[in-house]
């Protein structure tokens, strides 16, 4: 796996979103991360996934990301 891993931190900037709102969703398990020990990272692709979702909802708060739901 040579796909970059970003911060909870990266995410929430990179989607204009609280770092609680990010951890909320990873936690509860509505959005894919790694854990390595305490931290936690999701994937670039994923975070790309959910901004695609969000464009065609409407919104970051009801999204999945692609291949969620099969």
């Amino acid at each position: 796996m040579n796909e970059p891993l970003l911060t909870l931190t990266e995410v929430s900037k990179a989607l204009a979103l609280s770092k609680t709102f990010v951890r909320r969703r990873i936690v509860t398990g509505e959005w894919p991360s790694f854990r390595f020990g305490r931290s936690r990272r999701m994937a670039r692709a994923d975070v790309e996934a959910i901004l695609a979702a969000s464009r065609q909802a409407g919104t970051l708060g009801q999204t999945e990301p692609a291949g969620a739901g099969e």
